[in-house]
């Protein structure tokens, strides 16, 4: 047990998963034979419930490979050691939001806002740049449409690229707002002038230099418009070892990419062709085959 890396899970049943569940066909010989007028029946499927955790594990023949403990009092004491922090984690709201740096603050002062947003504890998923469209600073930027310098505005907004980012953190969309203060710079003077709105404040327009969604609704909307989800294909050679195979599919998964349909094949020829026919035709082609059919 200490001659190589463990894996130690703390494992808990969601609300909305059933309890695992095995398929069983009862014993024909217990069933009553058909008469002549009755129709053959088919034999019905049970459903039967696993007992506990372990009573899968034994019957799916794992328990020489893994340790259950599912006595509460011994379940805390162990989780104590290994995950002294459980508690307090298990606690934490994480919530994601979109941010949106204005095109003055994202030209002039990027990397000081970046710092500051990794300093109070965010962490950026994803950003971009992007020009937005007329109709789309329009929509960013409602709350100000009665304002004298609304067209001023909207004509800045689309003047240049904003810098649009997916920011994660506990209680992330309250820690937002309250970090880069209120719409409008003389509000922000008075209420919060510690804030980002007053810290980054720009001569060109009054209001706050950036953007936070004003909802977690609004912020699932504006994360699916701005970041729309795409689809790309990625294959691990055979020659990669399980160990870096696992670490490969860790970094994909640090860097934001959610794998959504996974499996293992030999490659035939035809299906190499398909994914390397940019290079079908060139000299070393039969070599890539032949580290594929590995």
């Amino acid at each position: 047990m200490t001659n190589g890396i463990s894996y130690i899970l703390v494992i808990s049943q969601g609300n909305k998963q059933d309890p695992p569940w095995k398929e069983t066909v009862p014993n024909p010989e217990s069933e009553l034979e058909p008469s002549e007028n009755q129709h053959e029946m088919v034999t019905p499927t049970v459903m039967e419930k696993w007992d506990s955790l372990q009573d899968y594990i034994e019957r799916q023949h794992l328990s020489e490979f893994c340790d259950i403990e599912e006595n509460m009092a011994n379940v805390n004491k162990v989780i104590d050691i290994f995950f002294p922090d459980f508690k307090s984690i298990t606690s934490i709201k994480l919530e994601r939001i979109m941010a949106l740096l204005r095109p003055d603050l994202f030209k002039k002062k990027k990397e000081d806002v970046l710092n500051i947003i990794q300093d109070e504890g965010f962490k950026i998923l994803m950003q971009r740049q992007i020009v937005l469209s007329e109709e789309e600073a329009q929509t960013l930027c409602k709350e100000y449409k009665n304002e004298d310098y609304f067209e001023n505005l909207i004509e800045n907004m689309t003047s240049g690229p904003s810098l649009a980012l997916v920011l994660l953190r506990d209680n992330g969309l309250q820690h937002w707002k309250k970090l880069i203060g209120p719409n409008t710079l003389e509000e922000a003077k008075e209420c919060l002038p510690e804030s980002l709105c007053v810290q980054f404040a720009m001569e060109s327009l009054p209001i706050n230099q950036l953007y936070g969604s004003v909802s977690l609704e609004a912020a699932e909307r504006e994360i699916q418009y701005f970041f729309p989800p795409q689809n790309t294909l990625g294959l691990i050679k055979p020659h990669v070892t399980q160990e870096q195979r696992e670490e490969i599919i860790d970094l994909i998964k640090e860097a934001g990419f959610e794998i959504t349909q996974m499996k293992e094949v030999l490659l035939t020829e035809d299906q190499a062709d398909k994914i390397y026919f940019k290079i079908k035709k060139r000299d070393f082609y039969k070599d890539v085959l032949e580290v594929l059919s590995e």
